[in-house]
């Protein structure tokens, strides 16, 4: 009798979270293949940022670097009101609330970061 292969997973979605579970899937001898409608990794979307737990993952994931050289730089932020008027002005690092390793990065990047991580 013949034993079927259940290492294969079907993954959908090449967004953030389907490359993620597919390197993760990989690393624990899974054979995931994953799937996407679109033709192009999709850039559009919010920055995210990566603190605490966050970037102990991607450090095992050995991107972090990666991260670190396409990382968002926040100068400064502003307060102001609905005139425009500036409140409060505070250097862009203190502004964002980032501290020590923290980064900040947009989603399309983590995309493609994490696209390359995978085969």
């Amino acid at each position: 009798m013949k034993t079927k292969n259940f290492n294969k997973i079907l993954v959908i979605g090449a967004g953030i979270a389907g490359p993620a579970v597919c390197y993760w899937l990989r690393r624990f001898g899974f054979s995931p293949v994953l799937i996407e409608k679109f033709a192009n990794i999709r850039k559009e979307g919010q920055a995210l940022d990566f603190r605490g737990v966050a970037i102990d993952i991607v450090k095992k994931m050995n991107i972090y670097e990666k991260m670190c050289t396409m990382h968002k730089q926040l100068e400064v932020g502003r307060y102001v009101d609905t005139e425009g008027n500036i409140l409060h002005e505070e250097s862009g690092e203190r502004f964002s609330f980032r501290q020590g390793e923290d980064i900040e990065i947009a989603r399309g990047d983590v995309a493609e970061i994490l696209m390359g991580a995978i085969e």
